[in-house]
């Protein structure tokens, strides 16, 4: 069952081609005694759900196992979740083309929540990302825009279509295949700017690569299917669950990342009703827990200030309890006298606190001097030293 999703600053809820409705009350006999589930409706008001799936494995110069498995089982998730699916599995650059242009046009018409799931090989050129059709025959560098898709198409849809509310999932850092064919190679896929009410998720870091899994699914979308069906979750805890199920599994080796902004909240699956003994029981959403993780940070020397996403938070040695986990935070170390330091790092929700500590480098430091003793033959020989330097004979 669909659930609407709302923006904050409405005084009512106000969703794309839907009318308010009643409370569906399931009525049951009196003496039963047994608890049954059904799908929850909050209200009749829908919105309309669309996505584009795609995954590409059977590639002629380096094949993978995973890609068709995921677009598979996250095509079955979404559809389950109310979406209608526009999908292709293995496809050249010119099916690609046409089943984004074909979600773009789907997209544009229906409005409501866009979402995108990409799985296969993607690499980034000049810090522009790419995904890569399985007939991608790439030599050079310079090859790339005529044989691959830029994401910026994928984006530049989902910008044209005008809707509110749209989620980009890339299971697609993995290594470049053509890195010998290029001049420089980068790893996984660069940052880029995500447009206004649009997410993306990617499989791990920018700049990282993420790691295949054991059975038929890739550990990123093993974790993101299981987190679309879990019902009641909302968009940010889907990726919250999945993140740190991942962080779990690779031992924190592949960590998922977020770009972009969305204001509003969506639910994929509605929480269930339960009745029993001839009553009805709305369940609300369950309330998450909050994840919340401690970071210590020290320096040598002690005494830096040290700034967590630019705001001071006191001199070294500080211990910042309860703060909102699996998410990124920019660290910055700073002491008169020595050079700068900084770090970003994804602090996941733990009952044991994250260390950092920060090793400082002293500013304009003399050189280091040590002692030694010049024995000359003959021994009345005259010694001369171009530095100021105290001389033993």
């Amino acid at each position: 069952m669909k659930r609407l999703f709302a923006l904050p600053g409405l005084i009512i809820l106000v969703l794309l081609n839907g009318c308010l409705g009643s409370r569906i009350e399931l009525p049951v006999s009196a003496n039963h005694s047994e608890t049954t589930t059904f799908n929850r409706l909050v209200s009749a008001q829908t919105e309309n759900r669309t996505a584009l799936v795609m995954g590409n494995s059977a590639y002629q110069s380096s094949p993978l196992k995973n890609p068709v498995n995921d677009a598979r089982a996250i095509k079955k998730a979404l559809q389950q979740s109310g979406f209608k699916v526009i999908y292709q599995e293995n496809g050249s650059r010119t099916e690609m083309f046409n089943k984004i242009r074909d979600f773009g046009n789907e997209l544009r018409q229906r409005k409501g929540v866009g979402v995108v799931f990409y799985a296969g090989h993607g690499m980034q050129v000049n810090g522009e990302n790419y995904l890569i059709p399985v007939n991608a025959n790439i030599n050079a560098e310079d090859e790339i825009e005529i044989q691959a898709l830029p994401l910026q198409s994928v984006l530049n849809k989902l910008n044209s279509a005008g809707n509110k509310l749209n989620m980009v999932y890339l299971d697609a850092c993995r290594d470049n295949p053509f890195a010998r064919s290029f001049r420089s190679s980068s790893r996984g896929l660069a940052r880029v700017s995500a447009p206004t009410g649009t997410k993306i998720y990617y499989a791990t870091k920018p700049g990282e690569v993420a790691h295949d899994g054991k059975g038929a699914n890739g550990i990123f979308t093993s974790h993101l299917m299981k987190a679309l069906t879990t019902p009641g979750l909302n968009q940010n805890e889907v990726f919250q669950q999945t993140a740190t199920a991942v962080m779990a599994e690779t031992k924190e080796q592949q960590v998922p990342w977020e770009e972009g902004l969305i204001t509003g909240t969506f639910y994929f699956t509605d929480a269930p009703i339960q009745v029993a003994g001839g009553t009805s029981q709305i369940i609300p959403p369950p309330q998450p827990t909050a994840l919340t993780g401690t970071l210590v940070i020290t320096s040598s020397p002690n005494g830096a200030t040290i700034r967590l996403d630019g705001a001071s938070v006191g001199a070294t040695p500080v211990t910042l309890p309860n703060l909102p986990a699996n998410k990124a935070y920019q660290l910055s170390a700073e002491k008169s006298g020595y050079k700068t330091e900084e770090e970003r790092i994804f602090l996941t929700a733990s009952n044991q606190p994250r260390v950092v500590n920060f090793a400082l480098d002293a500013l304009n430091q003399p050189p280091a001097t040590h002692p030694f003793t010049i024995q000359p033959t003959p021994a009345n020989a005259a010694i001369q030293s171009h530095r100021q330097t105290s001389i033993t004979t």
